[in-house]
């Protein structure tokens, strides 16, 4: 309840700014869940309500009205080809491709994995592609190794991050 927010707040000496604070009222019964307006008045002035189109963002990672992940995982695979078309269609050298996939889409991907729940499969299966999309800059042929992609530039490999181990990565968990 409100009251032993402000006690909290009180407690551990934190002031509350309205306008950098929102409420938002979850109302979880036996198969869904439905959003709520609270109307909450601090003691500088009324906290305001996220509506609905907000409240389906946690950290800046869309959530749909379920609160799952769906809507980041169809973002990464259209990302992915956005990214790629965009890439394959530059007249840039190989090298400077890689480059920039690995300086600015990788970091774009691996912001999306952040907050989100992803299955490990959905992850491998954009790992295929990005290999994919490379071996044809590289006219590899099928059979060449994946160790090529993810070994390090000293290892003579071109140092891609896997999306699958960058999900590991970040959530702390092998």
């Amino acid at each position: 309840s409100f009251e032993k927010v402000q006690i909290f707040c009180r407690w551990t000496n934190i002031a509350v700014k309205p306008a950098k604070c929102a409420t938002l009222g979850i109302k979880f019964s036996n198969k869904s869940r439905k959003i709520l307006n609270i109307n909450i008045i601090a003691a500088t002035g009324p906290i305001p309500y996220l509506g609905k189109k907000e409240s389906n963002c946690f950290l800046g990672t869309k959530l749909n009205s379920h609160l799952d992940f769906s809507e980041t995982k169809r973002k990464l695979s259209a990302n992915i080809g956005k990214f790629f078309n965009l890439l394959s269609s530059c007249p840039l050298n190989v090298w400077q491709k890689i480059s920039l996939f690995k300086q600015f889409v990788i970091p774009k991907l691996t912001f999306c994995l952040v907050n989100a729940d992803i299955n490990i499969t959905f992850l491998k299966r954009l790992d295929t592609k990005i290999r994919k999309v490379i071996r044809s800059w590289l006219s590899l042929p099928p059979s060449a190794t994946n160790a090529l992609f993810y070994s390090s530039g000293t290892n003579f490999g071109l140092n891609i991050i896997s999306l699958h181990d960058e999900y590991y990565r970040m959530s702390g968990t092998y």
